[in-house]
């Protein structure tokens, strides 16, 4: 009996605002800015690119020791994460006033 009761007192409703109190707070408009361009998301595609080539130059099991695996792909996988970093700071270009 007890749990009813009190499921009875949570249940109950917050008290409804009146319309004017509603309509007299501003409304506004916030645009959205993403952090991100699209020339950011071509510079993240060309860096996750040049890692994925890095794995790829790094896979195989023919010579293990061989030019290509050890020192090729590190500097190709190196080159990826460095432009990914520069993806991720680069900001946008401000436009040219004339």
């Amino acid at each position: 009996m007890a749990k009813k009761i009190e499921k009875a007192q949570h249940s109950k409703a917050p008290a409804a605002t009146s319309t004017t109190q509603r309509a007299s707070a501003p409304s506004r408009v916030v645009e959205k800015e993403f952090p991100f361009t699209s020339e950011n998301y071509k510079l993240f595609g060309i860096g996750f690119g040049l890692i994925l080539l890095g794995f790829i130059l790094m896979s195989g099991s023919e010579d293990i020791m061989s030019f290509r695996k050890i020192h090729l792909s590190s500097m190709v996988l190196m080159a990826g994460y460095l432009f990914n970093i520069y993806a991720i700071m680069k900001r946008p270009s401000a436009p040219k006033a004339e």
